[in-house]
């Protein structure tokens, strides 16, 4: 009950106490006054009283649905967490491929001027062996 209501009702039944104690038999409107105050003012409490009730419910549900929005919330947080994990992981994987290939481009042009070069100094070796070979056949000729 709420202290007006407590108040009230005290102050109902002290009228009541006196009405009935005073002997005034005569004046029953009073009585009846009294009485169908009283009545009021217990329909008020009985009314207070359920709407209490329905706001504690209401609040209940209310929290529920709090709890379960922030149950919802962190496991959204959760899976955020874990695509950007796999994004990170892709990137990751991206940037080591793009430096294999920054590291290919720089070996590539090595490599081809070694066989470049390779190349050339076999070009110039295969006359001079060929020169070497038809000499030692004339002097192996000769003798």
């Amino acid at each position: 009950m709420t202290r007006m209501s407590l108040g009230l009702l005290i102050a109902l039944s002290t009228v009541l106490a006196i009405v009935s104690l005073g002997g005034c038999g005569k004046d029953e409107r009073l009585a009846q006054f009294a009485r169908e105050a009283a009545d009021r003012q217990a329909a008020q409490n009985r009314e207070m009283s359920r709407l209490n009730r329905e706001v504690a419910q209401g609040t209940k549900r209310l929290v529920e649905a709090d709890a379960q929005s922030r149950t919802e919330l962190v496991a959204l947080q959760q899976d955020l967490r874990a695509d950007q994990t796999e994004v990170n992981r892709g990137r990751d994987r991206l940037e080591a491929e793009r430096k294999e290939i920054a590291a290919q481009r720089n070996r590539d042009p090595v490599v081809a001027n070694a066989i470049d070069g390779v190349g050339l100094i076999v070009a110039c070796l295969v006359p001079l062996l060929f020169c070497w070979f038809l000499f030692r056949r004339v002097r192996a000729g000769s003798d």
